[in-house]
């Protein structure tokens, strides 16, 4: 894998999601977005991180997809009384 991280496929998926930002659209494209922006971004938070540690302890890259330094796709709706994406 290459060092490219931010592609036209990345925009594309997020300009893609602006204009069907509904739990539907984004079921049948969460294998797009896995290759296209999640995979690209951990990769960059991994490399990012060999610098960041090598400059201070006190900032910290996690690469994982789950609880790491990638924020969620989505809003986590379970308790809220707004259900809008």
């Amino acid at each position: 894998m290459g060092t490219e991280y931010f592609t036209p496929d990345f925009f594309g998926f997020l300009k893609d999601l602006s204009k069907n930002n509904n739990r539907e659209w984004f079921t049948k494209n969460k294998p797009r977005y896995g290759a296209a922006v999640q995979e690209p971004s951990l990769r960059f938070i991994r490399d990012a991180g060999a610098k960041l540690k090598s400059l201070t302890p006190y900032l910290v890259a996690d690469a994982r997809p789950f609880g790491g330094s990638l924020s969620r796709i989505y809003r986590d709706v379970r308790f809220s009384p707004d259900k809008s994406p």
